[in-house]
């Protein structure tokens, strides 16, 4: 006989013994979940050009959830690889926002500074953009003249060299003071300004330095002349005195009519230039004569006034 078979269909939706329900749910339940924000750069490091011993600033710009930690770093491969920096020497400012490269050297030109930002939320940190430092050599500024001594109606040119760059802007210096309206590369100094001169030089890539010294002197082969000479009356007695001098000095203008201009004068420095005006009195041939506080003669000169 055959055997007869009871089928179910087990795609129906049902119920079965041992079963739970088809359409039975969990109970409610909260889950905390924590989502962190990636840490991104908002504001790269910028290359800096600097001259040598000046100072380069580098600073990013971060967006994330904090507390933000830094780390920067150096290349001098050109970007082969990197280093961490560590606080000290030229560096300040390693596990900050912003690096002080100061002071900056020549042997640092060309190197690379990047920084490494981790957001302290689990995601993954960021590295920014490498900038570069361009660090340029100050001018090196020799000047020389010859004579260095002069006499009277003599000058001399001091004559100035600048290396490795070109200058931009020249600055001179007689004894310590800037000379008005001497800004070219060279200097003609005359007679009756003996003293100390030095150069300042900004270069075309804004950096600046200051020249060896040089000091000009006048010739004691006479120790009074008179200038110019002849004149039309008006002419100046330069005088050299002592060192340190401050003892009183007198001079004395006259012709062979008459005492023209006495004058009383002290000095405390070698050299001495006084005015002097006789036009008022007409051409001729005068005298001029310098005397100490006793009375005694120290310099005379004739002048002759056309």
């Amino acid at each position: 006989m055959g055997e007869t078979h009871t089928g179910r269909n087990l795609s129906l939706p049902g119920n079965y013994p041992g079963l739970p329900p088809s359409n039975c749910t969990s109970p409610p339940r909260t889950v905390v979940v924590s989502v962190g924000q990636v840490t991104t750069i908002t504001t790269q490091p910028v290359n800096r050009t600097v001259c040598v011993g000046n100072t380069a600033i580098y600073t990013v710009g971060v967006a994330g959830v904090g507390p933000f930690t830094y780390q920067w770093q150096i290349s001098t491969d050109a970007g082969a690889t990197y280093n961490n920096i560590v606080n000290g020497g030229v560096f300040n400012g390693a596990l900050t926002n912003m690096l002080f490269v100061t002071p900056a050297t020549v042997a640092m030109n060309g190197n690379l500074f990047r920084v490494l930002i981790n957001g302290g939320s689990g995601c993954t940190g960021a590295t920014s953009a490498a900038a570069l430092l361009t660090v340029n050599p100050l001018p090196t500024i020799v000047i020389t003249a010859n004579p260095l001594i002069i006499g009277p109606t003599q000058t001399t040119t001091i004559l100035s060299t600048v290396t490795p760059n070109p200058a931009a802007t020249y600055t001179w210096y007689y004894n310590n003071s800037v000379l008005p309206g001497a800004v070219s590369s060279s200097l003609l100094v005359s007679y009756g300004s003996p003293g100390d001169y030095q150069l300042k030089v900004t270069d075309v890539n804004v950096c600046t330095n200051l020249s060896n010294i040089i000091t000009i002197a006048n010739s004691f082969a006479l120790n009074m002349y008179t200038y110019p000479n002849p004149s039309g009356g008006i002419f100046q007695v330069r005088y050299h005195s002592e060192p340190s001098n401050t003892l009183q000095r007198s001079f004395t203008v006259y012709n062979n009519r008459r005492k023209d201009h006495h004058q009383e004068f002290y000095t405390n420095h070698s050299f001495s230039k006084i005015d002097i005006d006789v036009r008022a009195n007409g051409k001729g041939l005068y005298w001029v004569e310098v005397r100490d506080a006793n009375g005694k003669r120290l310099g005379m000169n004739r002048v002759v006034v056309q």
